[in-house]
């Protein structure tokens, strides 16, 4: 019998993050009709709620990356970012494909104009925004490793004080005065 690796509150975290994710893309279609509606607000609420989904992604990715077992490799790194550019590259392709040349010329009756083509490569569809996020998180954790370790504690501790202070409290009093 071997021991599982598996970190039990990561999983439901990732569960969690799954569901809200989900949630956010089924409540888009209440919140964006009939403003002020029963259901504008309830989906607006559950939208609301869910958006912790990513960041929840995120921190769970940030946890595994940085924590002192995990064998970080700059090959690993590498390998990482070719797939999420390839995850990229083949669904911008295929948004490109679908909404830009078929939804012209077949839906729409347009001719194609190329610039914009280009420029949807590049951007991507709007919901793969979190590719460039997640590209620039396997960037930095080479130096995040450097930064957060049991020597710079308190350091780690001293930049989330002061990031609270000013990122949240002075803004809530500048706001409220």
């Amino acid at each position: 019998m071997t021991k599982s690796n598996r970190i039990v509150y990561l999983d439901v975290l990732r569960v969690i993050a799954c569901f809200s994710v989900i949630m956010v893309h089924s409540c888009a279609q209440y919140f964006v009709k009939d403003i002020g509606s029963f259901n504008f607000w309830v989906g607006n609420i559950f939208d609301g709620l869910a958006r912790i989904g990513v960041p929840l992604f995120i921190m769970i990715s940030g946890a595994l990356m940085l924590d002192k077992n995990y064998q970080f490799s700059t090959q690993k790194l590498i390998k990482h970012i070719i797939k999420m550019i390839a995850f990229f590259a083949f669904w911008s392709v295929f948004y490109c494909f679908m909404f830009k040349i078929v939804g012209s010329i077949i839906i729409k009756h347009e001719s194609i104009d190329i610039i914009n083509i280009i420029g949807s490569l590049i951007k991507g569809h709007y919901h793969l925004w979190f590719v460039y996020l997640i590209i620039g998180l396997y960037l930095i954790v080479p130096l995040l490793r450097l930064w957060v370790n049991d020597t710079n504690k308190k350091y780690v501790e001293y930049f989330i004080i002061l990031s609270i202070i000013f990122t949240y409290i002075i803004p809530q009093i500048i706001s409220i005065g």
